[in-house]
């Protein structure tokens, strides 16, 4: 969804523009993922909210109202807690 996001503020078509973006993941299980692999969750992202905090023009704010981003930073001593909005 970043490429999304990405795609749309350079005015280009994103290459994934006609896969299916799913995920049954809850946020509670994306982030005992990232623990397990070293990451400690420093902040939860509405991907709505960063679209118009970069001043992007919204067509489908439904689907990225579906959408969050975790954002995870090494940590070798654990227990980072989560930010949201």
């Amino acid at each position: 969804m970043i490429s999304t996001v990405l795609a749309l503020s350079t005015g280009r078509a994103s290459v994934f523009r006609n896969e299916p973006w799913k995920s049954l993941w809850t946020p509670a299980e994306m982030a005992a993922l990232l623990e397990r692999h070293g990451f400690g969750v420093v902040q939860e992202i509405d991907l709505v909210e960063t679209a118009e905090g970069l001043g992007l023009e919204l067509k489908r704010r439904r689907v990225l109202g579906y959408s969050r981003v975790m954002v995870g930073d090494r940590n070798p001593g654990g227990g980072a807690g989560v930010q949201g909005p």
